[in-house]
């Protein structure tokens, strides 16, 4: 089972898209994070049928800064525990091996000196 996480620095335009879609045919990951989509998640979700990953949860952009994607194959069974504009955090069941693990996908926090919260 491979992953791809990646600081997309804006998921729509055409040459992100072809990227990502690169990556993933290239690597065939079972899910994918998207960190900086500047987009609504609705029009990010758009992405999961270009990169044939079946599943979707996102998080808005913030005007033209942030916004979060998580993409993930019929593989996987996602459960999204919590999620805001900083992370995504989830359970997920590999239905082929039936292990569950938990993961926090994060976009840390830009400005240095709001990290310490996060």
């Amino acid at each position: 089972m491979s992953h791809l996480f990646w600081n997309c620095r804006g998921a729509w335009n055409r040459r992100t898209v072809h990227e990502v879609g690169a990556l993933v045919k290239a690597h065939s990951p079972s899910l994918a994070f998207l960190a900086k989509t500047r987009q609504p998640s609705a029009k990010v979700e758009r992405m999961k049928w270009k990169l044939g990953l079946k599943g979707f949860y996102g998080v808005d952009s913030e005007g033209r800064g942030g916004g979060l994607a998580l993409f993930w194959d019929e593989s996987l069974y996602v459960t999204v525990l919590d999620s805001c504009k900083r992370y995504i955090d989830v359970t997920v069941v590999d239905q082929g091996s039936g292990k569950t693990w938990r993961s926090t996908f994060v976009y840390g926090e830009p400005c240095v000196e709001h990290r310490q919260r996060m």
